[in-house]
């Protein structure tokens, strides 16, 4: 089995905030840029004030409180495309992307708001009034885990908690208007532990601003961190009374927020606000010395809230029905293994076969309170089922039980952020990994699946690729009473693996057999998904599934073009070792269609391509690529009679900033036509100057997808 090369126990100790490691300089735009930047929108802000204050010094008193007041100027009839911010409670942090089941997300920026108040008014022609508003309040269904596992970090409940408050506009507009808005409301510390704890508060928005400002008030009183990033330092901080204020101002800021594909903590200002509540600290045993809680160990120990209790019932052979439920499934699986390697590639084969044939059940019905418990984790891993609610526990006790050394490998989703000692809000929320220490250089990754298709052994999806990972042992978080120390302060960083241009490939060659006489094109197909194709389309062949965090449009098959019936069942070969290659072997029909002498072969969806979007308005950010690759696709096209192509299409032979595309089609005789196309993207990142070449290689591609072949009989 391949190893994964990394340093693993010589780890980076942060020390400062990491979110700033790759950014791009903010570059703000000047007014005349800015005038018109924005004459393309339908609305804008012209001003745009938030105040944020924080009041008490308890977590079960604290309280967070919001006001802002945002000033509209309409340009246009379509001006609710930028009125997001009639939904309550707003997003602070519109780069944030959880990673998790979809029945443990929690969707809901801040839970439990109270005394929310969205006052609207009216000017037009220099008149003011009241903005007539319709609310409706509608349930966010947000779970989480049942049970709390620490005093610090109080009990979720199931769904229906959370609401969103959406404010409904009942009047035309007209260009000209004049909208303010203000809003206010406060919600809770103890109910947004996860959430507000520890926070980022970005100054962009997906509509531009000409002024935009932040007053942050704090007690002093209250110990807690303002780090800032991408140029967006406070332009004063000063003391009044009891309260230390942070006061920030910027302009011209783009609707940065409506482009996709971005990265915005690489090249946006932004803030992240660290609360520490006095009572979350602890004492040093054996001493009289109080610290405060690292706030990572504080999430760590609520992700792994029954990691002790497993650890407990394998060192005193507790014979309850999860570990008996375990014991007889490991024991159809264990091999007699006699090295650290032996055991390790025994595992790797645990894990594979629960990726590749284990039930997945999403557990909809317990997260909604339509049953209590149901099967716990022993009973369902020996009945081949992998419960959303119990994904990591097999797993804890199947690397206990095997005495390997493993480290929870906390991360974010790096289109959102990475993770750092300052930014641990992933750890809270996020999915996380589990690492398997190999030797002292090298570590494996497990990634319990979260559908059906599941993820082999040292596979991740391409938003873990390439990231910071911070690995976390549970002795880092567990205050053993025979140990007299503090909890780490640091976090130990790494990097995960990324997958390469020659690992992520996609290539079908495909006999077309055209049957005038029976007006059907046969298509018989073979193709290899390579790296990320595998990792993100497999799943929908196997289990015609999506994958939930990524573009859509990875889950085209080749046989999804319109009209086609398969021909029998696909056979699929996959492989569970880097670069976890899929073969795929199909055959399908479509129609033909002809009109008197002639033929015609639509080519809609033959290339399923998949480019990011630039976005429909002017671009002021970086677009970010998924991952490099190469997508290769070959038709052969075989008629039962001479024909003559009377369209030839343009071939296309594209290579510039972005990527290369190569399109062709060649007579090899009077029957068989061959159609080859081939898109390679080399660059991760394009600058906004550089979109051009995106939109060179999507132009291309797209004309390709509307190209109708008409061939004429002889």
């Amino acid at each position: 089995m391949r190893q994964i090369s990394l340093i693993f126990l010589v780890f980076l100790a942060i020390q400062t905030a990491g979110q700033g490691t790759g950014a791009i300089r903010f570059n703000p735009i000047s007014d005349s840029t800015f005038n018109k930047y924005i004459q393309a929108w339908p609305c804008y802000a012209e001003t745009e004030d938030v105040k944020i204050d924080v009041s008490g010094l308890y977590s079960s008193d604290m309280r967070i409180y919001l006001k802002q007041k945002t000033t509209l100027v309409i340009q246009s009839s379509d001006a609710e495309k930028c009125l997001s911010l009639l939904t309550l409670p707003l997003s602070l942090d519109p780069a944030a992307s959880i990673i998790a089941p979809l029945n443990e997300k929690l969707s809901c920026d801040w839970s439990g708001i109270r005394n929310q108040t969205l006052d609207a008014t009216l000017i037009r022609d220099h008149k003011s009034r009241p903005l007539k508003l319709d609310v409706n309040v509608r349930p966010v269904e947000t779970g989480s885990y049942k049970y709390g596992v620490s005093q610090i970090v109080p009990e979720h409940v199931i769904y229906g908690e959370n609401d969103y408050y959406d404010y409904t506009i009942k009047e035309d507009l007209m260009p000209g208007d004049t909208l303010i808005f203000e809003i206010s409301y406060n919600v809770a510390l103890a109910e947004n532990i996860d959430k507000l704890l520890n926070f980022r508060y970005f100054f962009h928005r997906n509509y531009p601003i000409r002024k935009a400002s932040l007053e942050l008030d704090i007690l002093k009183s209250v110990w807690f961190e303002c780090e800032t990033f991408n140029f967006s330092q406070p332009d004063t901080i000063y003391t009044v009374d009891a309260s230390k204020k942070y006061l920030f101002s910027f302009s011209n800021l783009s609707g940065a927020f409506s482009e996709p594909n971005i990265y915005a903590w690489r090249e946006l200002p932004y803030a992240l606000i660290i609360l520490h509540p006095v009572n979350f600290s602890y004492t040093i045993p054996n001493t009289l010395e109080e610290k405060p809680i690292p706030q990572y160990a504080i999430f760590a120990e609520y992700r792994d809230y029954t990691g002790r209790s497993i650890r407990l019932d394998i060192s005193q052979g507790v014979n309850n029905k999860e570990s008996i439920g375990m014991r007889r499934f490991l024991e159809k699986h264990k091999k007699n293994n006699v090295t650290r390697e032996s055991i390790i590639e025994n595992v790797a084969e645990i894990h594979n076969s629960i990726a590749g044939s284990f039930i997945y059940s999403n557990d909809s019905d317990y997260y909604k309170n339509e049953i209590t418990s149901g099967s716990n984790y022993g009973e369902s891993t020996k009945a081949g089922v992998l419960r959303e609610f119990f994904r990591f526990e097999p797993y804890k006790y199947m690397l206990e039980d095997f005495k390997l050394l493993y480290y929870f490998g906390f991360l974010s989703d790096k289109r959102s952020g990475l993770i750092s000692k300052q930014y641990i809000t992933p750890i809270s929320q996020d999915d996380y990994l589990l690492l398997i220490l190999r030797d002292s250089v090298h570590y494996d990754i497990i990634y319990p699946k979260l559908q059906n298709t599941g993820y082999y052994y040292n596979e991740l999806p391409f938003y873990y690729e390439g990231t910071d990972i911070a690995s976390v042992h549970y002795t880092d978080y567990y205050l053993d009473p025979k140990n007299q120390r503090a909890l780490p302060d640091t976090l130990y960083i790494s990097k995960t693996p990324k997958s390469g241009i020659l690992d992520n490939t996609r290539k079908f060659t495909i006999l077309a057999t055209v049957s005038t006489a029976e007006k059907k094109i046969g298509f018989k197909g073979r193709g290899t998904l390579s790296g990320q194709f595998s990792t993100l389309s497999r799943g929908s062949y196997l289990h015609n599934e999506v994958h939930p965090f990524v573009d859509s449009a990875y889950a085209q098959r080749i046989f999804d073009i319109p009209d086609a019936v398969l021909i029998g069942k696909p056979i699929y070969t996959p492989s569970v070792e880097k670069p976890f290659r899929f073969g795929i072997d199909c055959s399908y029909q479509t129609p033909l269609k002809t009109e008197s002498e002639n033929i015609q072969i639509n080519l809609r969806d033959w290339f399923p391509y998949i480019l990011p979007n630039p976005g429909a308005q002017q671009r002021t950010t970086s677009l970010y690529t998924d991952f490099l690759f190469t997508d290769t696709f070959v038709y052969q096209l075989s008629f039962d009679q001479d024909v003559v192509l009377s369209n030839v299409p343009v071939s296309f032979n594209i290579d510039n900033g972005y990527g290369k595309f190569i399109f062709s089609i060649t007579e090899s005789n009077s029957k068989t036509f061959t159609i080859s196309a081939q898109l390679i993207v080399n660059h991760e990142m394009l600058r906004p100057d550089k979109i051009h070449f995106l939109n060179e290689i999507a132009a291309a591609v797209n004309e390709i997808d509307n190209t109708i072949l008409e061939f004429r009989k002889k």
